[in-house]
């Protein structure tokens, strides 16, 4: 029974992997074509139960370098 097991394990971790030669996806739109090119999430800092319970508090001045860093979304969990 354990070399079953063992064999389904070794199976199953193979059919996850993909090869570097392997084709993308085919998901409809191209990389190229989506307007999110560099995005951050500040989610987390939003989750809080109270804003700024968990040491950070998201500030204008945040905002503001992240535009300068590049970066021309942000993720906010709702």
């Amino acid at each position: 029974m354990r070399h079953y097991l063992l064999a389904l394990a070794v199976f199953c971790a193979g059919c996850g992997s993909a090869s570097e030669n392997s084709p993308e996806p085919d998901l409809g739109v191209s990389i190229a074509e989506t307007p999110i090119s560099r995005c951050m999430n500040l989610g987390s800092a939003l989750e809080a139960p109270s804003e700024g319970e968990w040491g950070y508090i998201v500030r204008r001045a945040d905002l503001v370098r992240l535009q300068e860093a590049g970066f021309d979304t942000i993720r906010l969990s709702v």
